[in-house]
């Protein structure tokens, strides 16, 4: 990172209207936005159509048929710099819950995890607003500050023997540990945001002061609380612990778990407006794991109709590794003629497969004669079934795939244009009675 080349790059204390002799710098980012504000950005633009059957979609999320026989999970696992994590499951069943028993009725299923990491230096954005990225920036700064100053009042507040005293060590524990957890965390955001160097980042954030008269009481109050077969007391002087106590936790929760999330939607929000155009380009990978089953006939003259007919699973895996590109266009930039939105994804993929596409679903009749009737007439059994028959047995291959789409949309309405080009091979060489197969 550099140092942010302007004079307000430079923050003395002065700026906050108090006196310490220790300077704030703010370091110029690299990028626009940092790594997690760009994933976030992937996982917010990217729709269903545009990641095929990869699409993120945000928490988690599951839907059961009326019969209760197919379940459907996916969700955004993770979000963040070190990219993007989704999931997503298809599960059939016969026997209602049971669909990971094999044995149970677990006919077929479909599970991935899909990891997009964005490459940053292959996107675009046009040349930065100044005033409005330091307005960003000292915003960025606000709330971090705010954040920080009221832990470390409420931290001081429930420390400080004059105002609270206890006995209580598990509680004392607790916030010891929870106020390395903090101080922690937001010694990593003022690096990613502020500085990098803690003399000149962390260590040199100003203190401001903190509004706490809704926790103030107007005597002094003391608490007996039984704990383990122990009878623990708090005695608190002008302050209401319990008051304290809730705004200490939910100060915590909120710097632990939605700070960053926070400061991310600030970049996006400052950013959007400096994006005439977007090059999205982002790698991904995708480890599978998918079972099938189906209903096999094998004729045998020595086996009756019924005892034709199996239950034949196999379980499949792999993994796909693709390299996507995105392009999006706002509506007053460029020429014309270019796209509103282009989209590209080239993948291969490898794993386990099977000949299963070598079978055709038959419906078989057996007929059996029981003899005839007074007149003579013939009497005859009939019996349907309906099954998969191939010529050779069910096998594993080896498959080999790669995998080509694009998507056009010419404007900004949902119609546009899609192609796919793919070619896979399944090799069966160690089987005799199985041919290679070769699909385009």
């Amino acid at each position: 990172m550099k140092k942010f080349a302007l004079v307000l790059s430079v923050l003395s204390l002065s700026f906050f209207k108090i006196q310490a002799q220790r300077q704030l710098i703010l370091e110029e980012p690299e990028q626009l936005v940092s790594a997690a504000a760009y994933n976030k950005m992937i996982s917010q633009n990217f729709s269903y159509l545009l990641l095929s059957e990869n699409s993120p979609q945000q928490g988690i999320s599951a839907t059961l048929n009326d019969k209760g026989s197919n379940l459907k999970i996916n969700g955004l696992l993770y979000n963040g710099a070190s990219g993007v994590l989704t999931m997503e499951a298809d599960l059939t069943s016969t026997n209602g819950v049971y669909f990971f028993d094999e044995e149970e009725g677990g006919q077929q299923a479909k599970i991935s995890f899909n990891y997009y990491r964005s490459l940053l230096f292959l996107s675009g954005y046009t040349k930065p607003d100044y005033l409005k990225n330091t307005t960003n920036r000292l915003a960025i700064l606000e709330a971090i500050l705010e954040a920080k100053n009221k832990h470390d009042k409420y931290y001081e507040l429930l420390t400080d023997p004059k105002i609270t005293s206890t006995n209580f060590s598990g509680l004392e524990k607790d916030i010891d540990t929870s106020y390395i957890q903090i101080y922690e965390k937001l010694k990593a955001i003022t690096a990613l945001y502020i500085n990098d160097q803690e003399a000149k980042g962390f260590d040199s954030l100003p203190s401001r002061e903190v509004d706490t008269k809704e926790l103030k009481l107007t005597k002094t109050e003391t608490f007996s609380l039984e704990e383990e077969s122990k009878t623990h007391t708090i005695t608190t002087a002008q302050y209401n612990i319990s008051k304290l106590l809730s705004a200490y936790k939910a100060n915590e929760t909120y710097i632990l778990n939605k700070l960053e999330e926070e400061l991310i939607d600030l970049e996006l929000k400052a950013a959007e407006s400096q994006w005439n155009s977007k090059h999205n380009t982002f790698f991904g990978v995708t480890p599978f794991y998918k079972r099938e089953s189906f209903r096999s006939f094998s004729l045998d003259p020595s086996q009756s109709f019924s005892n034709m007919f199996s239950d034949t699973k196999g379980d499949l895996y792999g993994i796909t590794f693709s390299l996507n590109y995105n392009y999006e266009r706002k509506k007053k930039y460029g020429f014309k003629f270019f796209p509103h939105r282009f989209f590209i994804k080239a993948s291969t993929s490898a794993g386990r497969a099977s000949n299963i596409s070598s079978f055709s679903n038959s419906t078989l009749n057996f007929a059996q004669s029981l003899g005839t009737d007074v007149n003579g007439n013939p009497i005859v059994f009939t019996k349907d079934d309906v099954a998969f028959i191939g010529d050779a047995s069910y096998e594993y291959g080896t498959s080999n795939s790669v995998k080509l789409e694009t998507y056009f949309y010419p404007f900004n309405i949902p119609v546009g244009l899609f192609g796919i080009i793919s070619y896979e091979y399944i090799n069966f060489s160690r089987l005799k009675d199985v041919e290679d197969k070769v699909c385009v």
